[in-house]
C-alpha cells in the first residue's frame, strides 16, 4: 500500500502543473535573451516565412560583390508579471532586416534596432502551466540604419502582434518562442520609398530564447526543481 501511496504521489509530481509556479505574484520579474530572424514585405516582395537564415553573397552584373547578408537578429528582454491572466514586456532587438527575391535580382539588408512594449494574454487564463501560449499586442519604435553610415537612420513607429509560447523547464528557466508581425510608419527601408498604391514596409520577427525569474532560483531563496510531496 506504501509502494502504491508513493507511485500516485510521484505521478502526481510528474503530471501536476501547479508545481511549476514560475513568476507570480510573489516573483513577478522575468529577464530573457533571446535570437532569431527578421522578415520583410514590402515594395520589393515578400520575405514572409522564408526563413533565409544562410548568409550569402550578392554580386552586380559584372561579378563584382555588392554585399554580403548577415541574416539574424539577438536581444534581451524584461517580463512583469500582473496577475494570471495578463504579463507587460519589454523586448530590444539588434541585428539584419533585409530580403532578397529567389533569382537575386532584388534585395536589400539594413541593420536595425527595435525596442517594442507588449501586453501578453495568457489566453488558457493560468500561468501556472508546464505550456503557456499567449497573444501580445503595443506599440514599438524601429530605427532602421539607411546607409552603412551609423548615423543615417529611419526612425519608426511599429504596432506589434504577436503570438508565442513558454515551456516551463522549472519553476526559474523558461524557453520562449514567439512570432511578431508589426506594421511600421515608413516605406524608405527598402530603398523604395514611393509606390502606389502606398503600403509601409512591414516586418515578421521569429525570436526564440530563454526567460529566468530569479526569485525562483536558489541563490535568491526558490528553488529550480519542482517540489513534490514528503511522502
Amino acid at each position: 500500500m506504501k509502494k502504491l501511496v508513493a507511485f500516485l504521489c510521484l505521478g502526481l509530481c510528474i503530471n501536476t502543473p501547479k508545481f511549476l509556479t514560475a513568476q507570480t505574484a510573489k516573483h513577478p520579474w522575468a529577464f530573457g535573451m533571446q535570437i532569431g530572424i527578421s522578415e520583410y514585405r514590402g515594395d520589393l516582395g515578400n520575405g514572409f516565412f522564408d526563413f533565409a537564415i544562410t548568409p550569402s553573397n550578392f554580386y552586380d552584373a559584372d561579378m563584382n560583390l555588392i554585399q554580403r547578408n548577415s541574416p539574424g537578429i539577438a536581444g534581451v528582454s524584461i517580463t512583469r508579471y500582473l496577475n494570471s491572466s495578463f504579463d507587460a514586456s519589454a523586448y530590444y532587438n539588434h541585428g539584419e532586416w533585409g530580403y532578397h527575391s529567389s533569382d537575386n535580382s532584388s534585395f536589400f539588408f539594413k541593420r536595425i534596432n527595435s525596442v517594442d512594449m507588449l501586453l501578453k494574454w495568457k489566453f488558457l487564463g493560468s500561468d501556472l502551466r508546464y505550456i503557456t501560449p499567449y497573444i501580445a499586442t503595443g506599440l514599438g519604435y524601429r530605427n532602421v540604419h539607411l546607409t552603412n553610415i551609423s548615423n543615417t537612420l529611419q526612425h519608426e513607429l511599429t504596432l506589434p502582434l504577436a503570438i508565442g509560447i513558454n515551456l516551463k523547464f522549472n519553476s526559474a528557466i523558461s524557453l520562449q518562442a514567439q512570432t511578431q508581425f508589426a506594421f511600421t510608419s515608413a516605406d524608405a527601408g527598402d530603398n523604395i520609398e514611393v509606390q502606389l498604391p502606398i503600403r509601409n514596409d512591414q516586418f515578421l520577427n521569429h525570436t526564440i530564447g530563454i526567460l529566468i525569474t530569479p526569485g525562483n532560483l536558489p541563490m535568491f531563496g526558490g528553488s529550480p526543481r519542482d517540489r513534490c510531496p514528503k511522502l
